[in-house]
């Protein structure tokens, strides 16, 4: 008597395969009597069978947990897996089930070889899932970083230019009203600064040209446009 497997055929495995693929295999027995089954593959090194051997008891099930171990590289897509797995199982007399697994397996291998029913399954390894997967989860975490960087890029250049746009306009409202201060200083009188031999007159005042006061707002107002526009 045999089990029902579940899939019958074929193990498919989805990536990426960088890390670790998982399968189910459910065993289910249909029978009055309780069956021992063995899990057996062409790759021991590759996969992880949990559990591999075990009994089913009448008309109840078993999930066998296969986990394929991580690739170093994702597999080329013309590639074909040529693992295969190997079900075996036999059923089990009430005299069997007081003995041992390992021993009910080593007498029916010797002996009774013809109770055991074996059913093979291939594996397939799913490359186009796979390969959709990792191109969702690149663009996903590619996309959100580029646009949080231009909005962060941009928000910072329009307060940087705000600023400096306000800046020059208080600077030029300040010309402005020296300007005019240096405008009434020309037109007025001469007038004494520190002492009667030191007098300023609007001949001297022509001669020295600008005021201290304005070369330097001048020479503030070049470096702040310089700033905000490098």
């Amino acid at each position: 008597m045999s089990v029902d497997l579940e899939p019958q055929k074929e193990l498919v495995f989805k990536g990426p395969f960088k890390g670790v693929c998982e399968q189910s295999l459910f065993i289910r027995n249909r029978n009055p009597e309780s069956i021992a089954f063995k899990v057996k593959t062409t790759a021991p090194k590759q996969y992880c069978v949990r559990p591999n051997s075990g009994i089913v008891g009448p008309h109840d099930q078993i999930e066998v947990q296969i986990l394929l171990q991580p690739m170093k590289e994702q597999p080329p897509p013309d590639f074909v897996c040529k693992d295969k797995f190997l079900v075996q199982s036999m059923v089990l007399s009430v005299v069997d089930l007081q003995k041992q697994l390992s021993e009910l397996w080593s007498e029916a291998e010797k002996t009774k070889s013809h109770t055991i029913f074996e059913q093979k399954l291939r594996c397939v390894y799913d490359l186009e899932a796979s390969t959709a997967s990792e191109t969702a989860l690149y663009t996903s975490s590619k996309i959100p970083d580029i646009n949080v960087a231009d909005v962060t890029s941009s928000e910072s250049n329009n307060n940087v230019l705000a600023a400096a746009n306000k800046r020059i306009q208080e600077l030029q409202n300040e010309i402005e009203q020296l300007t005019k201060e240096l405008s009434n200083l020309r037109n007025r009188k001469p007038q004494v600064l520190a002492g009667p031999e030191k007098v300023m007159t609007k001949q001297m005042i022509k001669h020295t040209g600008y005021s201290p006061q304005l070369v330097v707002l001048l020479s503030i107002i070049s470096f702040m446009i310089g700033v905000s526009f490098f």
